[in-house]
């Protein structure tokens, strides 16, 4: 039904990544600064946003056919790092706090964490932004 494929992916995919155990060291790198706190779609990379982001620009460069009732949303996003720094923020170290410690009580039960879970999702809301982020946010938002 309409032009989109899907197709498996290879050997660095989530499903056949998880089904062998690494065979050396693992090596994590920090993601380069981005230098704003937002970025429109014509800005996503793999280097800066993850998988969600960058699979839906792919579909929108390659041209994916959709049924007409449906259309591809306009994106911004906020890249690596911007949750990291507005956490540091020292307006937010009250809500670090506390997420730090709702962070503690997760036990690896899916049925015994979802009211942790809910509390640690109510406590991002508590997060000031760092300065100028509205303004980028708006004009992000304007621009697509």
């Amino acid at each position: 039904a309409g032009d989109v494929e899907l197709k498996e992916g290879g050997s660095s995919s989530a499903s056949s990544a998880s089904a062998a155990a690494p065979s050396g060291p693992l090596t994590l790198r920090s993601p380069p600064p981005v230098g704003k706190s937002v970025v429109t779609e014509t800005e996503f990379s793999d280097a800066i946003l993850g998988g969600k982001s960058n699979n839906l620009q792919a579909l929108r460069k390659a041209g994916a056919a959709l049924p007409a009732f449906l259309k591809f949303p306009s994106s911004v996003a906020l890249p690596f790092g911007v949750c990291e720094k507005t956490l540091s923020l020292p307006a937010n170290s009250d809500v670090q706090r506390d997420i730090d410690a709702l962070a503690g009580k997760l036990t690896g039960n899916a049925a015994k964490d979802i009211p942790v879970l809910a509390e640690l999702r109510a406590k991002f809301a508590d997060l000031e932004m760092p300065p100028g982020m509205d303004g980028e946010l708006q004009a992000a938002c304007k621009a697509v």
